[in-house]
């Protein structure tokens, strides 16, 4: 809770952490405005594309983070922590804390806009939330190793990826090996009610998060800072 608290208070001095809730606004404002024959077409590319953003706002988020870190010199304050394995598991908890009411505020707005049932707020929870999960690892070592104007670059890098494999035909036959599209095409497979496919993409993600992660924690426990070039 402690951790939490502090966390909270670095975060008011980084206006950067807004930017993904300005940006969640001025979408819904462009969907409320923006006609569609059916109301599940439009909830249903409001998630799909919310979606294709998620790396892009998520690498915002992670990088206001580190924007802090990165004043003290090679990340000596980080480095000096005794319990590393403990700094690693609170700023992972904390990170999916920050992703969790992102993915709250979004169902929220959603809500405004359009009349939504219960199951298509759990799809909004399961794609946009728990299958996006595996960029908080790899952002969160990005940061650490290059900083976090390029973990924004490469958060952007991400959507350009979610585009074309994500939302065209270019991922036809393919995406199945691409996890991090499964958010975009779990939104339509949950929809279908296709819950043996979906199984199989959660599985797969949560595998691959899990693996994510004990190779930062093992990576960070190991690491002796950024080298003065970078």
């Amino acid at each position: 809770m402690n951790y939490l608290k502090s966390m909270l208070v670095k975060l008011k001095y980084q206006p950067m952490i807004f930017i993904p809730l300005v940006c969640l606004g001025l979408y819904t404002v462009y969907f409320s405005y923006h006609k569609f024959m059916t109301a599940s077409n439009l909830y249903l590319t409001y998630l799909l594309y919310i979606n294709t953003l998620a790396p892009t706002l998520m690498a915002l988020i992670i990088s206001a983070i580190f924007k802090f870190e990165e004043q003290n010199k090679n990340y000596n304050r980080l480095l000096s922590i005794s319990n590393r394995s403990s700094w690693t598991n609170n700023m992972v908890v904390f990170c999916m804390f920050l992703w969790l009411l992102f993915t709250i505020f979004t169902i929220g707005c959603l809500s405004m806009i359009v009349e939504i049932n219960f199951k298509i707020k759990l799809i909004t929870l399961i794609t946009l939330f728990v299958l996006n999960l595996i960029f908080i690892p790899i952002f969160i070592y990005i940061a650490l190793k290059l900083g976090s104007g390029i973990c924004i670059g490469i958060g952007a890098l991400f959507f350009i990826i979610k585009i074309c494999y994500g939302t065209t035909m270019l991922g036809n036959g393919i995406w199945n090996l691409i996890p991090f599209v499964y958010p975009e095409k779990s939104v339509y497979i949950l929809y279908n009610s296709n819950y043996i496919e979906f199984s199989k993409l959660i599985g797969i993600s949560l595998v691959i998060l899990i693996f994510l992660l004990v190779a930062l924690h093992v990576w960070y426990c190991q690491w002796n800072g950024r080298e003065i070039t970078d």
